[in-house]
C-alpha cells in the first residue's frame, strides 16, 4: 500500500514539473560600443615615391682630371662652397695670356688717344692736314675696339675657368662621391648630389576616374608597414594631364622633414578623397547569415537582432549605410553566445 502511494506521489510530482515554463538561461556577459556620428572617409591606398623638394645632381660642365675634393659625403655646406676642383691649368694659362695681351693693348690704346689729342690740336692750328687727323682718330678707335674685344675674351675665359670648380648652388648636404682625385671626368658623369632639408613631396599616381573625387578636403597620408600614419598633407598638386599609356594622373602632397622618410623612398600612401558624417560599427560586431549581415543591439537587458546594410570596410570598422543609429549600444564581444531576445549583462570594464 505504501509502495503504491509513493509511486502515485512521484508521478504527480513529475507531471506538475512538466507543466511549468522552463527556467530562463542566465544573462550572457557582453561588451558593447556606443555608436557615434563622426566623419567617415572614402580612401584608397597606393604606392608613393618621395622626392626632395630641393635636390640636385651635380655634373661637370667640362672634361678633365679631378685635382682636389674639398668635402666628404654627409657634409653640410653653404651656397658657393667649392666641392670639387677639376684641373684647369691649361685654361688658367690661356687666361694669363689674354691678360698680358690686354696690358699691351691698353698701352697702345693710351698712346693712340694721346696722338689723337695732339692731332686735333695741331689740326685746329693748321699745322697738320685733315687726313692726318682722321688717321689718328681711326687708330685710336681701332685700339679701343681691340681692347674691348680682349676684355670680352677675358670675361669668357674667366667663366670657363669657373666651370672647373664644382660649387654648391644652395645650402645643403653633400651626397655620395663616386669619384676620387686623379679620375678623368666628363659632363656625362655625376660627381655628387646636394640635398637641402626643405621637406619632401609624395608623388602618387591615381586612376583618372578618381580625380573628380578630389576636393579641398582631400588628403595624402603616408603609412608605415603597420598602417600607422607617419605624416599627412593636403593635396598640393594635381596634374592637368593623364599619362597616355597608364591613364593615371599624378597628384602630390608636401611634407616637412621626417626622420622616418627619405628622398627616393617608396612608401605606402592613403589618399582620402572625401569626408562625410556617418556612423561605423566594428567588424567584430557583424554576424552574417545566408549572406545577410546583422548586429545585436542591447535594448534594456536584452539583445535585439538588427539587420544592417554595410558600406566599405575602413580599418577595422564597417561604414553603416542603413539599420543603426547614433547612440545605440552594439554588442562587440560575446556575439556568438547571444540570439534575438537573449538576456545580457554588460561586462565589467577593466581599469
Amino acid at each position: 500500500m505504501m509502495r503504491i502511494l509513493f509511486s502515485a506521489l512521484f508521478i504527480l510530482g513529475c507531471t506538475s514539473a512538466g507543466e511549468g515554463p522552463p527556467p530562463e538561461p542566465p544573462p550572457v556577459s557582453v561588451s558593447v560600443v556606443t555608436l557615434e556620428t563622426r566623419p567617415l572617409e572614402e580612401t584608397s591606398d597606393y604606392l608613393a615615391s618621395l622626392a626632395s623638394r630641393r635636390a640636385v645632381n651635380l655634373h661637370p660642365q667640362v672634361s678633365g682630371y679631378v685635382r682636389a675634393i674639398s668635402v666628404t659625403p654627409g657634409t653640410t655646406v653653404k651656397a658657393g662652397a667649392v666641392l670639387l676642383q677639376i684641373d684647369a691649368s691649361a685654361e688658367q694659362a690661356a687666361l694669363q695670356n689674354l691678360m698680358a695681351t690686354r696690358e699691351s693693348l691698353a698701352v697702345s690704346s693710351s698712346f693712340a688717344r694721346q696722338r689723337l689729342e695732339r692731332s686735333t690740336t695741331l689740326r685746329s692750328d693748321g699745322i697738320v692736314s685733315q687726313e692726318n687727323a682722321d688717321q689718328a682718330r681711326a687708330q685710336a678707335e681701332q685700339a679701343e675696339a681691340s681692347l674691348r674685344a680682349t676684355d670680352s675674351l677675358i670675361a669668357a675665359q674667366r667663366a670657363r675657368v669657373g666651370f672647373y670648380a664644382i660649387v654648391a648652388p644652395f645650402d645643403g648636404v653633400v651626397g655620395h662621391l663616386p669619384v676620387k682625385v686623379g679620375d678623368f671626368v666628363t659632363p656625362a658623369m655625376p660627381l655628387t648630389s646636394l640635398t637641402q632639408d626643405a621637406g619632401l613631396e609624395a608623388e602618387v599616381w591615381v586612376p583618372v576616374e578618381k580625380v573628380r573625387s578630389l576636393s579641398a578636403a582631400s588628403r595624402v597620408r603616408l603609412l608605415d608597414d603597420a598602417g600607422q600614419v607617419l605624416a599627412e598633407s593636403a593635396v598640393v598638386f594635381v596634374s592637368p594631364r593623364a599619362d597616355p599609356q597608364s591613364q593615371l594622373v599624378l597628384i602630390k602632397g608636401a611634407f616637412a622633414s621626417n626622420t622616418a622618410l627619405r628622398a627616393d623612398q617608396l612608401v605606402r600612401a592613403r589618399v582620402v578623397w572625401t569626408q562625410t558624417p556617418g556612423i561605423s560599427v566594428p567588424a567584430a560586431a557583424v554576424v552574417r547569415e545566408a549572406g545577410q549581415p546583422f548586429t545585436f543591439v542591447v535594448d534594456g537587458t536584452r539583445a535585439k537582432r538588427v539587420p544592417v546594410t554595410l558600406g566599405a570596410l575602413q580599418g577595422g570598422d564597417y561604414v553603416v549605410v542603413k539599420g543603426l543609429e547614433s547612440g545605440q549600444r552594439v554588442v562587440v564581444s560575446g556575439v556568438q553566445m547571444v540570439h534575438d531576445g537573449s538576456p545580457v549583462q554588460l561586462a565589467a570594464k577593466t581599469p
